[in-house]
């Protein structure tokens, strides 16, 4: 982050370089973020502001042992998976969007509602257009098992946040020294 802050004082921007060394920026972090779990998932969020607004995820739980998920089915299946999407808008009684403090953002959801019932704790940390964290899922009806995998993901489609889009053409034009 100092390079960019060099970088900036040498464009004129010397009043942003003590806040960029001291303050992480929401506005360099906004827009939807790709990759993968360790289970090689996909994974997709949107960050707006301080905020999470949207977040996809695909997931693979091994079962402690066969169990049936469609009462109807004579079939007992060994593993649940799926990919789930969670919107969030602020204002909306349980659909809170997650804050993003100081880059770092949690989401617990229970339940996540489906063919089975999971809970959900997913973590992230967000730098210099790369992130990474934690994602946990549990059965919690019927079924017994639970996944646990890591993620990383990359800046892929940047919005502009309040600052306006010069600053942040500026800083991703900025050469690293």
């Amino acid at each position: 982050m100092r390079r960019l802050c060099a970088s900036l004082l040498v464009a004129g921007c010397a009043a942003f370089a003590v806040s960029c060394q001291t303050n992480w920026k929401a506005s360099g972090s906004n827009g939807t973020w790709a990759g993968t779990t360790s289970q090689g998932k996909r994974l997709l969020f949107v960050a707006d502001e301080n905020t999470i607004t949207r977040v996809e995820f695909g997931w693979e739980i091994l079962l402690d042992e066969p169990c049936r998920t469609d009462p109807d089915s004579p079939i007992a299946e060994a593993t649940l998976g799926g990919e789930d999407t969670l919107s969030f808008s602020t204002g909306s009684p349980g659909a809170e969007p997650p804050r993003i403090v100081n880059g770092v953002w949690r989401l617990e959801r229970s339940p996540i509602v489906g063919r089975i019932d999971l809970s959900l704790a997913m973590t992230g940390k967000l730098a210099r257009g790369e992130a990474t964290g934690e994602l946990t899922l549990k059965a919690l009806t019927g079924c017994k098992g639970e996944m646990k995998a890591t993620w990383k993901a990359r800046l892929t489609s940047k919005q502009n946040g309040p600052q306006g889009s010069a600053f942040s053409t500026l800083l991703e034009l900025s050469p690293a020294a």
